[in-house]
């Protein structure tokens, strides 16, 4: 996460999962950034998320929609190219 030097975490939401990987929309507790949580095997990470794109995804109903839009936002972020 890089929106603070010691962030902690707040989940506000469980968004499900798409393409094999589990997503959790929270914020910083520090700075009120949200930040996306990603899980897959093991392995997990945090990415910093646009106002704009959290009231999307907070606003979307469970469902092919929903993973639209968190695929949409994995391509703004590059996360392919990060993992």
């Amino acid at each position: 996460m890089s929106c603070c030097a010691k962030p902690v975490w707040t989940n506000i939401r469980d968004l499900g999962t798409a393409n094999a990987l589990e997503f959790d929309l929270g914020r910083c507790a520090d700075c009120g950034q949200y930040v996306m949580h990603i899980y897959y095997q093991g392995t997990s990470g945090y990415w910093v998320v646009a106002e704009e794109d959290a009231a999307e995804l907070l606003e979307a109903a469970p469902g092919p929609g929903r993973k639209a839009l968190i695929n949409r936002w994995l391509d703004k972020v590059e996360f392919w190219e990060r993992s």
